[in-house]
């Protein structure tokens, strides 16, 4: 099994310097977190998860949790002034904060 950069200089003597380059790509790659397969490298488990503010119209929008692995955002909808509120169980803006770092942390956890 080729381990290092000599090991595979020993193994593969044809083609030296390339040979190298690719073992060093890979002991490189599995220390940031990347696997590598027959179909080139992936990331090895790390999604990161962003929480963005929407505020089209003052003290009124959502936050929205983004995941970087292309899973579907998921959004808190909001509106600090009470007498526009469409519907009576809509949150206000800490409410609706609250739950969305609750689900975010939830989903990191997983």
């Amino acid at each position: 099994m080729v381990k290092t950069a000599v090991d595979a200089a020993c193994v593969f003597p044809l083609f030296g310097k390339l040979a190298e380059s690719v073992c060093h790509f890979s002991v490189l790659g599995s220390i940031l977190g990347f696997t590598f397969g027959p179909f080139g490298a992936t990331m090895a488990r790390m999604t990161s998860i962003r929480l963005l503010k929407h505020e089209a119209v003052p003290d009124c929008g959502s936050f929205e949790v983004r995941f970087s692995d292309r899973r579907p955002s998921r959004f808190f909808y909001w509106d600090d002034e009470s007498s526009r509120r469409m519907r009576p169980d809509q949150m206000t803006s800490e409410q609706a904060l609250e739950q969305a770092k609750a689900f975010a942390r939830s989903e990191r956890d997983r």
